[in-house]
């Protein structure tokens, strides 16, 4: 990360509240962001809702912080990334450091549990509803395709993909990857946001609305 330029931005993915040690992923970026990163400014890093962000990380129905800037870098724990298109620059088992596309995306907010991997392959659940941040580094607005690929966990539910151009829905059967594709247009060097809406088709005893997000593309279409 010291190498980076100072008009460089490396957004820090996965630092989520109520999370195992993710705690230490904050604070590790806090240390570095104090004595190494002189150059570069930091925002909405928190190890709690109010340390270093204002006005915290998400709450329901309350205002919270969102990356202003599209970002150039991602750094993850490990090697967990949903997101088609990264180019991995360096890695020490514990932390990557990926090269972003001029589109990308991350997944945003408190809903969102850890990326587990299966077999070669990764998967994040969501809790409820979830947000999906867009992030356009191109010098001009930019129409941008995002598809998430899915699946429904324990029982089918419907599915939403809203703030795009127009919303998209769909019956996604329990255990049955579905794909929803919206486009959004997102200005110069700045981000969009989707959010994910699950909710149960029947009857769901332990009501959790939660789904399984097994990769997420973003493609610049205009």
């Amino acid at each position: 990360l010291s190498q980076l330029g100072p008009d460089d931005v490396a957004l820090i993915e996965g630092a989520a509240e109520r999370v195992p040690l993710t705690y230490h992923y904050r604070m590790a970026t806090a240390y570095f962001a104090a004595t190494t990163a002189r150059d570069n400014t930091t925002e909405g890093l928190g190890s709690t809702s109010s340390y270093l962000t204002s006005p915290g990380l998400q709450r329901e129905g309350s205002d919270f912080w969102r990356p202003t800037v599209a970002w150039t870098h991602v750094v993850t724990q490990g090697d967990a990334s949903l997101i088609v298109g990264r180019n991995r620059l360096w890695t020490n088992d514990a932390y990557t450091l990926w090269r972003a596309p001029i589109v990308d995306v991350t997944t945003y907010g408190l809903a969102w549990q850890p990326p587990v991997r299966r077999g070669d392959a990764w998967f994040q659940r969501a809790l409820g509803p979830a947000e999906i941040l867009v992030s356009n580094r191109s010098q001009r607005a930019r129409g941008i395709d995002v598809s998430v690929a899915l699946r429904s966990v324990a029982v089918p539910r419907r599915v939403a993909l809203l703030g795009g151009s127009r919303p998209v829905s769909a019956n996604v059967p329990a255990g049955v990857t579905t794909v929803l594709q919206t486009r959004l247009v997102v200005p110069a060097g700045r981000g969009g946001v989707l959010q994910i809406s699950p909710q149960a088709i029947g009857q769901e005893l332990v009501p959790t609305r939660r789904i399984a997000v097994e990769r997420v593309r973003a493609d610049a279409s205009s």
